[in-house]
This record gives structure tokens, sequence and C-alpha cells, in this order.
């Protein structure tokens, strides 16, 4: 090893919050003792000022998009108001919280005179309904076909990360924190859906959270 590099030690995928026993298949995890940081003493260090800062995944509330006639747009909001209760169970506890990241799974239930496909893809910018310019937008996909029983075809997943600094803000808990917006497209013309085609498809998915301050 080259003169003044240290080694990284691996640890197995290991958290260091928490201490790993395995036996065989089974796996055990317990957590790791330590010490509280400073926080009620003579002297208040800058990194525990605004304190805690903890990470979470939240599931979103279960949604429903429509199509009729061959027809959808709709704006879905990323923002809090998808998680249910949000500020009644995280409220009674910290101050602030930032959205920095999305996974969203569309499942189509059914469909009638199935034809054609529907778009979805992520606006930052406008929460206006989705029009015929959907298309130009990078989106999924979703076949509308006679059968979803094969969640292959019926699923389909968006993903969306915070890549600026605008989408990195704190945000009080009593507000909806909007970052972006899920939108939900279809037409006759731009995507060959039927005049009489209609279908179900059901929205869920998870929020990567961020919250920081205790009330």
């Amino acid at each position: 090893m080259p003169k003044g590099r240290k080694g990284k030690k691996k640890h197995g995928g290991a958290s260091a919050d928490t201490i790993t026993v395995r036996a065989g298949r089974f796996k055990l995890d317990m957590p790791m003792p330590r010490l509280p940081k400073w926080i009620g003493t003579p002297n208040l260090g800058a990194n525990v000022s605004v304190y805690p800062r903890l990470n979470l995944d939240v599931p979103i509330a279960v949604g429903v998009v429509s199509v009729a006639a061959g027809a959808v747009a709709v704006v879905s909001n990323i923002d809090s108001s998808l998680i249910p209760n949000f500020a009644t169970r995280f409220g009674a506890t910290f101050k602030e919280f930032a959205i920095v990241g999305a996974r969203f799974e569309l499942r189509v239930v059914n469909t009638a005179n199935a034809a054609g496909m529907v778009l979805t893809y992520i606006d930052e910018n406008s929460n206006a309904a989705p029009t015929a310019t959907a298309i130009n937008y990078p989106h999924a996909e979703i076949p509308l076909t006679s059968t979803s029983a094969d969640d292959r075809g019926s699923l389909h997943r968006v993903e969306w990360v915070a890549r600026s600094y605008a989408d990195l803000t704190w945000d009080a808990i009593g507000t909806s924190g909007i970052v972006g917006y899920l939108k939900t497209f279809a037409s006759n013309a731009i995507t060959g859906t039927g005049a009489t085609t209609t279908a179900t498809i059901m929205l869920t998915g998870a929020y990567s959270l961020c919250f920081r301050g205790f009330i």
C-alpha cells in the first residue's frame, strides 16, 4: 500500500447502527451501544444545533387513475398529502421534513375495450394538466391489454430523486412540500386508445423522507 494512504475496511454491508449475528440461515440484528450526543451542555456544537436528522422510507396511500372514453389527464402532486395522516403521525415529533426521492408503481387492474396505452411521467415545474405534449417528456408507456394477470405486463415503475438544490429545502411539517408532479395522459389521437376504452390504474409507492428538529 502506498505510503500515507489508508485502506478502507469492509464490513460486509452491515449497518453502523446495528450488531448483526448470523447462525446458519438466520440473522439477528441488535441495536449498537453508543453514548448520546452532547445536546444538553454549556457548549452546543454546530453539528447538533438542529437535532435530530432522521431518514425514513414511508409508503404512500393507494390512488386510482381512471381512463374513460380512451382519455385521461391526471396530475398527482409529489408531496406530503399522499402520505396518510402525515401531520398527525410526524408533526408531534419533528418540525421539518424534505422529500428527497420517490418510487411509484402503477398497475393496470382492469380494462374494457382495451386499446393503445397510457403515458406517465414526472414534471418538476408545472401542475397544469398534461396534454398532447406529454409525448415529448421522458415517459413510461403502460399498454392497455385485455388481461392484466401478468405483473410483468401490468406493473410499471416511475422513479424521482432530487437533483437540484431547489428540491432540497426543508419544509414545516404542516405544509405540503411539493417537489414535482406525476402526470398520467392518454388520448385517442396520441396514444392509440379507442373511443370506448376504459381502464383502472392503481397508484402505489413510497417516499424517501428526511426529518429534522424535535418539537
